[in-house]
């Protein structure tokens, strides 16, 4: 039996602008405000850096690329590789394009990069299976090839490159918006880089609803919370824990934008984030295991481990009486601790002392 963590979410309820609202925020900030194209890119590439840096648990000895258009989008994306390589990270900066051709503010962001030592390729000059090396081997890939000036699907070294990033396997953080995205009608087009954060508004505010169940809440949540709260300090957290199946509907209902959800294989409801086996506990200290009917420990109904237990039980023709229920892990533990009864959970949340 395998037990599935899935991430499922509902669309978050955000302020949003256009396409050309946000060409008009840029222009009014230039022309209006007299905050140069530069400054916004060194905040944007530099905020940009430090989301990589939180998402890759440090930027130190991480393999870094980035991928970066001949645009303005690209040129945040240069300032973020410079960012990251004075943070110890070893990066590299694919280009879809020649740098003879890159806009006027983006060829200044290469050549600081060229003078500072940090590898700059030209996507036609890399060969296929160094490519394919390149995507394989990073720890995280920066995706600034194309941001809100999408029209069309991406084509050629462009569409290239995003199809080699989402075949590697690894973490990729946007900026503005994923490459094949239409940031104005919300098509997602194909190839369309699959994104896992993207950085649009540092400064972000509000509450974000997360679900997880108990089970899991220590084994990942101190982890997730370090992070989010590095990402976006001024948002607030509500953290709800409850079953499974619980937290799906309330995900459907939208009281909750994520949820960390377990299943069995064949359940999966978004995207796998992690398998483990479920195995069989009890107390070093007693012999529940020796009863017979076998007395159980489980959670309550609606866990997909309680069902596929008592399905297996019942194959078996193993006798058994669930002897005791409970929501919580922790009484779960308490149960299987004090003698009363073994259990079957996911390998990782078995404690470590005086457990079998």
């Amino acid at each position: 039996m395998v037990a599935q963590v899935t991430r499922a979410r509902e669309r978050a309820r955000v302020p949003s602008i256009t396409t050309e609202q946000m060409r008009e925020v840029d222009r009014l900030m230039i022309e209006e405000y007299g905050i140069v194209l530069l400054q916004m890119m060194e905040n944007a590439g530099r905020n940009l850096a430090r989301l990589a840096a939180t998402l890759a648990a440090g930027a130190r000895d991480r393999s870094v690329l980035v991928l970066a258009g001949k645009g303005n989008n690209g040129g945040g994306g240069m300032v973020a590789a410079r960012h990251l390589s004075n943070m110890g990270g070893r990066v590299r900066v694919i280009l879809p394009v020649a740098v003879r051709e890159l806009a006027d503010v983006p060829a200044h962001q290469a050549s600081i990069l060229q003078r500072m030592g940090v590898e700059l390729l030209e996507a036609e000059d890399v060969p296929q299976t160094r490519l394919e090396r390149l995507f394989s081997e990073a720890d995280l890939i920066v995706d600034a090839l194309i941001g809100y000036s999408l029209t069309g699907a991406p084509r050629g070294r462009f569409a290239a490159l995003i199809d080699g990033a989402n075949a590697g396997g690894k973490p990729i953080v946007s900026l503005d918006v994923p490459s094949g995205v239409d940031a104005g009608s919300g098509t997602v087009y194909e190839p369309s880089i699959k994104a896992v954060a993207t950085l649009t508004r540092p400064d972000l505010v509000g509450t974000v609803r997360i679900g997880i169940p108990d089970d899991y809440v220590m084994r990942f949540l101190p982890g997730i919370l370090t992070r989010f709260a590095q990402a976006y300090p001024r948002v607030q957290v509500d953290v709800q824990c409850e079953p499974s199946h619980k937290l799906t509907r309330h995900l459907q209902s939208r009281r909750l934008d994520l949820g960390l959800i377990t299943c069995g294989p064949g359940e999966e409801t978004g995207e796998v984030l992690r398998r483990e086996p479920v195995v069989w506990a009890t107390s070093e200290r007693h012999f529940a295991h020796e009863e017979d009917p076998l007395p159980l420990a489980l959670f309550q109904k609606g866990c997909f481990v309680r069902d596929s237990v008592m399905k297996l039980l019942d194959e078996a023709g193993r006798s058994y009486r669930v002897a005791y229920s409970s929501p919580s892990l922790t009484g779960i533990h308490a149960a299987v601790s004090a003698g009363l009864a073994v259990t079957a959970i996911a390998c990782s949340i078995v404690p470590d002392n005086n457990w079998i």
